[in-house]
């Protein structure tokens, strides 16, 4: 039995296969044209640099404003001021993640120009302003702790913390306990996870026998004849330098502030600048007003 082709069939797809392989090499060229190249370059650069951009500003602006509650001489534990001074910090690097970040797309987008040109509007200022407070609220952020720590109070990155007996050194339990607490979390005052760890009394030892005296020459201690015995007291992990500079503030009376910076992963709150990042600003080059996709 015999089966007859149709020739013209056979010519006529042999055509869509031509035209097929055809399209697949020049679709494959394209692939490898550094025109291709720098297109995709510039969209990974869009998609990834702009977030980490903005979240780096976002830390670094955050720092900086433990310099100013040190010229303010304001700590974590200053009640108010810590969370007012926190508040404008958290507002101004969100500010300025939004800046970098709208700044580093439109030049992505449309090159080099005059400095008018990548200055952020002012509803998108706004918008990054709100924005950053609420993300970092919702991420379990604290305006006071972006303040610096005092080395006689709980720190700003305190984590973890165990009942101390009075004056009494801490057991090899609550060593131990302590040195896991120091590897995980660093010192409670400027976030070291190196070198040795300290079970540190929170109040100092100093202070709670200061406060116990003044207490017991009040005029009520004296009358009814009651004397304070004790002062509730916590172990917090605490490095070997935060302690020389704690004993130096009590006998001294020098610095007791202390920058402090969480070492590996920064926190969740401090990386919600990557949300200004995620976020897209279209600028209008008659106006220079800024609106977001």
């Amino acid at each position: 039995m015999f089966v007859e082709w149709d020739c013209d069939f056979q010519e006529k797809h042999w055509y869509e296969l031509q035209n097929i392989l055809i399209s697949s090499s020049l679709i494959f060229e394209d692939f490898r044209s550094p025109r291709f190249k720098m297109m995709d370059c510039r969209y990974y650069l869009e998609q990834a640099v702009v977030p980490i951009a903005a979240a780096t500003t976002c830390c670094l602006s955050l720092q900086v404003a433990q310099v100013a509650g040190r010229f303010c001489r304001v700590s974590c534990v200053t009640p108010g001021w810590s969370s007012v001074l926190g508040c404008i910090a958290v507002s101004s690097s969100s500010l300025a993640a939004g800046q970098v970040s709208f700044a580093i797309q439109r030049y992505l987008a449309q090159g080099p120009g005059t400095p008018e040109k990548f200055v952020i509007s002012r509803n998108d200022a706004v918008f990054c302003v709100i924005t950053g407070l609420a993300a970092f609220k919702i991420f379990g952020g604290h305006f006071c702790n972006l303040m610096p720590s005092h080395v006689c109070h709980k720190g700003a990155l305190a984590n973890f913390s165990m009942p101390a007996r009075g004056p009494n050194l801490a057991s090899p339990v609550q060593i131990k306990n302590i040195r896991t607490a120091f590897l995980v979390d660093g010192c409670h005052h400027c976030g070291r996870r190196s070198g040795k760890s300290i079970a540190d009394h929170i109040p100092p030892n100093m202070i709670v026998e200061t406060i116990k005296q003044k207490r017991n020459q009040g005029f009520w201690a004296k009358l009814l004849n009651v004397k304070q015995t004790r002062t509730p007291q916590r172990f917090y992990p605490q490095c070997e330098k935060c302690m020389k500079r704690q004993s130096a503030f009590l006998i001294n009376g020098k610095n007791p502030f202390v920058f402090h910076w969480k070492r590996g992963i920064p926190k969740p709150s401090h990386l919600s600048s990557l949300l200004l990042g995620s976020f897209t600003y279209k600028g209008n080059s008659s106006t220079n007003e800024g609106k977001r996709k």
